[in-house]
C-alpha cells in the first residue's frame, strides 16, 4: 500500500527534483535568448497583448452573470 506522498511515476524525489530544476533553467535560458534576439518584438507582443485581452477578458469574464436572466437580481 503506497502513502500519500508516495509517487507511481518511479522516480525518487531527488530525481524529480533535478529533473524539474533542469526544466526551469532550460526555460530560464529560452526565455533570455528570446529577449536578446528578438526585443523589438516583445514589445509589440506585450501592446496587442494588452489591447486583445481588454475584449476577451469582456467576452469570456462576464459569461457567469446572465445578465436578466435572473428574476432575483431584479429591483422592486
Amino acid at each position: 500500500m503506497q502513502s500519500v506522498h508516495e509517487h507511481s511515476s518511479g522516480l525518487s524525489r531527488r530525481t524529480q527534483l533535478w529533473l524539474a530544476t533542469g526544466v526551469l533553467l532550460a526555460l530560464a535560458a529560452a526565455c533570455y535568448w528570446y529577449s536578446t534576439e528578438h526585443q523589438g518584438h516583445i514589445g509589440l507582443v506585450l501592446f496587442w497583448g494588452l489591447i486583445l485581452a481588454c475584449p476577451l477578458m469582456h467576452i469570456f469574464g462576464h459569461g457567469g452573470h446572465r445578465h436578466g436572466a435572473d428574476s432575483s437580481n431584479k429591483r422592486q
